[in-house]
């Protein structure tokens, strides 16, 4: 029971845990497990508000609960600059080498700090002790600060003369200047140790020649394209997702060649202008490619002009009115057996749902999140899961299944800050179940997993391509052996 309260209820809160009562207190602060994320600062993604320290008392309390063991640090700095004071006594509070436990460090700033980090930095995150022998993934966020070339260019120094299991780089900049991403650049030791590369608006040339060990990288693009990714030759690069604001037609895509060794591919698009990319920016064959996530808005690759991915298991998309005017699915040769639907709008039923197309043939595991504000399931898809479907006019061709081969169907739906009503969560596994009792009248091929969950979001949205980790824990309810 205490952790049904602790992960479903509170969400994985740590803060009810506490106030509980001694005991459950005594309990929670001697479990280091439970505070292998420490945040500092303001909101951060993916930590539930009651959890995010807000002084540095609270950051050295925290620190302590880890009883010498690995943790992630979220550090946001904050809007005003901490009393000399409070520095002093969380330097003499925590231990010596606290940060050579830290194995993850993000750090994030507000546009325009108000006062100088110097001294939070230096006596905080570069003490005379500190190294980082633990860290495996390192993010920082570009800010306008007085003395950040100095103050982060130590850090930056630090980190790579010591972090010598460093994996995982995140570099972010928005609007402003990268300065700090500059910095990061010149220390071409620690480039080669990445495997995995964040790059969000980066709008200096990146060294990717140096990148020689790169596995999985993320470029977001937003305004106009500095990245040079015509010259990526990641030798070992599997994965990749590319994020635009505008189009990739104006994106220096990567050779055809780089494409051809993916087993991962992800494309996002917010672009403003309706449009179709020419698939012949994309090779014809995909050999390699297992796994393929589609986010449009307004703009659609069309994958009809790929002739071969034959390794192709999964396929990811996102539901968005834009999809609906655009029916670039019929031109696909490529059947997938794994199809992933993040559903944001319900409002008109996709078309394409409701035909035997080659990309449904040989789904045989259908996984849908209902994202946002969004009320419920595409209703044509719903009519396609539940029973045959005619074809045109004609009425002397026998109805046709949509997805043939499909033996799996999860759903989750979202909710916030209050709790979902029994009679809500009631009504939405009917709706389920009521799919799996018209397959059965009809004599479609019956389901043999069928479950409905449901996930907390504290404002956040969903974005495809992103590990699962980041998301709140789902609640599950098996349908699969209820009586249709």
């Amino acid at each position: 029971m205490t952790f049904y309260i602790h992960v479903y209820v509170h969400r994985e809160a740590k803060k009810p845990l506490l106030l509980t009562c001694r005991a459950w207190y005594k309990i929670a602060t001697e479990d280091p497990t439970l505070w292998r994320t420490i945040a500092f600062g303001g909101w951060i993604r993916g930590v539930h508000s009651s959890d995010t320290g807000k002084t540095l008392d609270d950051l050295a309390r925290n620190i302590q609960r880890t009883w010498g063991t690995t943790f992630t640090l979220l550090f946001q700095f904050p809007p005003t600059a901490p009393e000399d004071a409070d520095i002093q006594r969380f330097v003499t509070t925590v231990d010596r080498d606290w940060l050579s436990r830290c194995r993850s460090l993000e750090l994030r700033g507000l546009v325009w700090q108000q006062y100088s980090i110097k001294s939070l930095m230096n006596d905080v995150l570069l003490p005379p002790s500190g190294h980082f022998a633990a860290l495996e993934c390192f993010s920082v966020e570009e800010m306008e600060v007085e003395d950040q070339n100095l103050t982060f260019g130590i850090l930056i120094q630090r980190v790579a003369a010591s972090a010598m299991n460093l994996r995982s780089l995140g570099l972010a900049s928005g609007a402003r200047p990268c300065a700090i991403t500059a910095q990061v650049f010149q220390h071409v030791n620690m480039l080669r140790r990445i495997q995995r590369l964040l790059l969000h608006s980066v709008t200096i040339p990146v060294p990717w020649r140096e990148f020689t060990h790169l596995e999985h990288l993320e470029y977001v693009c937003e305004g106009p394209d500095q990245s040079n990714l015509a010259e990526l030759s990641g030798p070992h690069l599997k994965s990749l997702c590319l994020d635009t604001d505008s189009s990739f037609v104006n994106i220096d895509l990567p050779t055809h060649a780089l494409f051809k060794q993916l087993t991962h591919l992800v494309l996002r698009t917010s672009a403003p202008v309706r449009v179709v990319v020419d698939g012949s920016r994309f090779p014809r064959s995909l050999p390699c490619l297992t796994y393929l996530g589609i986010q449009p808005s307004t703009e659609l690759v069309d994958f009809g002009y790929i002739e071969e991915a034959t390794n192709l298991a999964e396929l990811s998309f996102v539901k968005t009115e834009s999809l609906e005017r655009y029916p670039t699915f019929r031109t696909i040769t490529f059947s997938p057996c794994i199809l992933r639907l993040d559903i944001l709008s319900s409002q008109r039923g996709y078309p394409e749902f409701g035909h035997p197309l080659e990309v449904w043939r040989h789904v045989e595991e259908l996984h849908l999140t209902v994202c946002g504000l969004c009320i419920g399931i595409d209703p044509t898809l719903v009519q396609a899961l539940s029973q045959r479907q005619k074809q045109g006019n004609s009425h002397e061709e026998d109805p046709v299944e949509c997805f043939p081969c499909l033996r799996i169907i999860t759903v989750q739906y979202p909710y916030g800050a209050e709790d979902l009503l029994p009679e809500t969560k009631q009504r939405q596994t009917d709706r389920l179940m009521g799919i799996a009792r018209r397959r059965k009248e009809s004599g479609m091929r019956q389901l043999e997993k069928l479950k409905i969950g449901w996930y907390r979001i504290y404002g956040e949205y969903h974005v495809l391509g992103q590990p699962s980790t980041e998301w709140p824990v789902t609640e599950w309810k098996d349908c699969s052996g209820d009586p249709y």
